[in-house]
């Protein structure tokens, strides 16, 4: 199971943020929220199953400030 928690967890969120928002989602490769989060491409699948799983972990970590 994917873990859903601390520094590298949100370190990856955030740089999903930024990089959804500047590429699009369907621009928005793994690679590079990788580097935006300044993790390995493959820590990103300790924390996640895909980018439709980071996409999903996003807006539940962030619905209620939407």
């Amino acid at each position: 199971m994917a873990k859903k928690t601390g520094e590298k967890y949100d370190a990856i969120i955030e740089a999903a943020v930024v990089v959804i928002a500047q590429f699009g989602y369907h621009q928005a490769q793994v690679s590079k929220i990788a580097k935006e989060a300044k993790v390995a491409d493959g820590t990103i699948y300790l924390y996640f199953e895909n980018k439709e799983d980071i996409l999903v972990s996003l807006f539940e970590e962030r619905w209620d400030s939407l």
